[in-house]
C-alpha cells in the first residue's frame, strides 16, 4: 500500500535515506496555549523536546510533490507531513516532556490513512485517557466517503492526570498525519534556594548549620521543593532549577551570594517560559527568637504580589507566624512570568518567642512540617493560577 503515500521520485531512495524534516510550530496561540505542529522546517525530527516539549518515534517526514504522493494524501497545511516509518508496526507515538509542555489536556491530529487509524492518549501511569478512530480509509480516491484529513480529537476529563503520551496506530499499514496540536498547560518553576558551592576541591554549605538540630538551608531548601513538586505535578508541568545538592550553575569558588547562578535560575525561567517562579528558602537572624513566614515579590502588573500573598498565608497554615509579603528587589526574582520568593520559617529561631508553643528550627527538623510546607505551597500556587488565568 506505499505505493498510495509515496510519489514515484521517492522510489529512489531506501525508507532510511529519506530525508526527514523535523516539526516547526505553525502556529502557537498565547491566550490559549494551543501549539499546532505542521512538520515544516528543520532536518531532525528527533531534535524537539526543548523546543515544544514533545518526541516522536515511529515517524518520519515526507514532503508534498517530492518524496510525498499529495494527490492522494495532501498536506493540511504547509507542504510536509509525518508518516509510519516502516519497521514500527504501524505505531508512531508522541511522548510530552511535561516541564516543558505543561499540563497537557488535549491534543488533536489531522489523520489520513489506508484503513482505519486509531489515536491513544495515556497518562504516566500507562493508563489509557481517551481513545478514538477515524472508521476506515479516507485518503483521496479511497471511495469511503470518509474525507482526507480526519481531524481527531481527546480532550482529558477534569480530575484525570494530564497526558503524558499518544499513540497513533493502524496494525501496520500506513498512513499520514498533519497538524498535530496540543493545549499546553501552565508550568511552574520551583527554586530551591542556595546549594553547595565548591570551595577549593570541597563542596561547602552556603549557609552554616542550625544551632540545636544542625540543619542546613541548603537541604531543607530542596526537601520542601521536592515535596511541592510531588503535589503539583498532579495538576502543571513542574521545572527545579536544582535537584541535587548542589548550586547547579555556580562555578567553584564563587562568592555567597553566587550571582552568576542566581542569574542562570532566572534565566532558565525566562527561556522555558514558565508561568510561575517560586523560589524557597528559611530565614536567619541574629536575634534567635525572630520567627515565622514572609514573602517577597519583584515587578508590577504580573499579579505577584497575589502570589507572595497566598505562599505566606500558605505556608502559616503549617504552624509558623504570618510575617507577610512585600515588594523586594531579589536578584533572582527579576522575572517576567509572576514570581515570588519565600522565607518559609527562620532556621536561626532556636529560643521560644512569646506566643510559640516550639521554635521553628524544631518544625523544620520534622518530615511532617516539611511535607506540610510542601502541600500548603502547592495548594497556594494552584490558587494563584485559577484566580489569574
Amino acid at each position: 500500500m506505499f505505493s498510495h503515500i509515496f510519489a514515484k521520485a521517492a522510489f529512489t531512495l531506501a525508507a532510511g535515506a529519506l530525508m526527514i524534516a523535523p516539526l516547526t510550530a505553525r502556529a502557537q496561540q498565547q491566550d490559549t496555549g494551543e501549539v499546532t505542529l505542521g512538520f515544516d522546517g528543520l532536518p531532525d525530527l528527533s531534535a524537539n523536546v526543548g523546543d515544544f516539549g514533545v518526541s516522536f518515534t515511529g515517524a518520519s517526514v515526507l514532503q508534498c510533490g517530492s518524496s510525498l504522493n499529495c494527490s492522494a494524501y495532501p498536506p493540511f497545511s504547509g507542504r510536509n507531513i509525518i508518516y509510519d516509518t516502516p519497521g514500527f508496526g504501524g505505531v508512531i507515538t508522541a511522548v510530552f516532556d511535561p516541564t516543558v509542555a505543561g499540563n497537557v489536556r488535549k491534543v488533536s491530529a489531522r489523520i489520513t490513512g489506508n484503513r482505519s487509524i486509531t489515536m491513544t492518549a495515556f497518562d504516566v501511569n500507562k493508563k489509557v485517557l481517551g481513545t478514538i478512530s477515524t472508521g476506515g480509509s479516507n485518503y483521496v480516491g479511497s471511495g469511503t466517503g470518509l474525507p482526507a484529513n480526519m481531524l481527531l480529537t481527546i480532550t482529558v476529563p477534569s480530575g484525570q492526570l494530564p497526558v503524558t503520551s499518544v499513540t497513533f496506530h493502524d496494525s501496520g499499514n500506513t498512513f499520514t498525519i498533519d497538524d498535530f496540536t496540543f493545549t499546553k498547560g501552565k508550568t511552574v518553576m520551583l527554586d530551591a534556594g542556595h546549594g553547595q558551592i565548591k570551595v577549593g576541591n570541597v563542596f561547602k554549605y552556603q549557609r552554616p548549620a542550625t544551632a540545636t538540630y544542625q540543619l542546613y538551608e541548603d537541604n531543607l531548601t530542596l526537601d520542601m521543593a521536592q515535596s511541592a513538586k510531588t503535589e503539583l505535578e498532579k495538576n502543571y508541568g513542574v521545572m527545579m532549577t536544582r535537584s541535587g545538592t548542589t548550586a547547579p550553575f555556580a562555578p567553584a569558588n564563587c562568592g555567597v551570594p553566587c550571582n552568576i547562578d542566581l542569574d542562570k535560575r532566572k534565566e532558565l525561567a525566562e527561556k522555558y517560559e514558565v508561568d510561575v517562579f517560586v523560589s524557597l528558602h528559611t530565614n536567619a537572624s541574629a536575634d534567635k527568637k525572630a520567627n515565622g513566614a514572609e514573602g517577597f515579590y519583584r515587578g508590577a502588573g504580573n499579579q505577584s504580589s497575589d502570589l507572595a500573598s497566598r505562599l505566606v498565608a500558605g505556608v502559616s497554615g503549617a504552624g509558623v507566624a504570618n510575617r507577610g509579603s512585600k515588594a523586594f528587589s531579589y536578584r533572582v526574582l527579576s522575572t517576567t512570568m509572576s514570581n515570588s520568593l519565600v522565607e518559609i520559617a527562620f532556621h536561626t529561631n532556636s529560643q521560644l518567642a512569646a506566643g510559640q508553643s516550639v521554635t521553628d528550627e524544631f518544625r523544620l527538623s520534622t518530615a511532617s512540617f516539611k511535607g506540610s510546607v510542601g502541600s500548603a505551597i502547592a495548594k497556594a500556587v494552584d490558587d494563584f493560577i485559577k484566580a489569574n488565568p
